[in-house]
């Protein structure tokens, strides 16, 4: 890739900053800790605000009597594809469920406070920072027509802090 499409990259980046930190707002205020029942919920929460973007969201929700089964609440996973062209696939993964918010949090580990250019909450850092990266990453070489061969996919699970 060349210094003009990089640099092009990097405006369009800057130039959707808010909408990052508005997007990772979004993601954190989502109840989305492991062991709860509204996981599949905050799944479809989670896709709503993707297709806002304008991605399409494939879901995928296996079989209740597998999660019931192993004594575990039922979730989907989610796959959005970006095609720019024929070619391979670049699949990114991210999951989305948060360890349990413990007492001791300096800010609402939901809340998404933003203190001194830095925002805070579960996941913020970890897979919900993780895909807004992934996410605005897509919408920029889409937005500045980079040529690129293939698509990206980003998988997106529910499953990551338990197993």
């Amino acid at each position: 890739m060349n210094t003009t499409f990089n640099k092009m990259i990097a405006e369009a980046l800057v130039k959707h900053r808010a909408g990052q930190f508005a997007f990772l707002q979004d993601l954190v205020r989502i109840n989305s800790t492991t062991h709860q029942a509204g996981l599949f919920k905050a799944a479809e929460k989670v896709a709503v605000l993707l297709e806002r973007l304008g991605f399409e969201v494939e879901r995928h929700a296996p079989s209740k009597d597998r999660f019931e089964d192993a004594g575990r609440h039922p979730m989907q996973n989610l796959v959005v594809r970006r095609r720019f062209a024929d070619g391979p696939v670049l699949a990114l993964v991210s999951h989305l469920d948060t360890v349990e918010a413990v007492t001791g949090w300096t800010y609402d580990p939901f809340g998404g406070d933003i203190r001194d250019g830095m925002l805070h909450g579960l996941g913020a850092l970890s897979g919900k920072g993780h895909l807004t990266a992934q996410v605005f990453a897509i919408l920029a070489l889409a937005e500045t027509e980079v040529p690129l061969h293939g698509s990206i996919e980003l998988h997106i699970s529910f499953d990551g802090e338990n197993g």
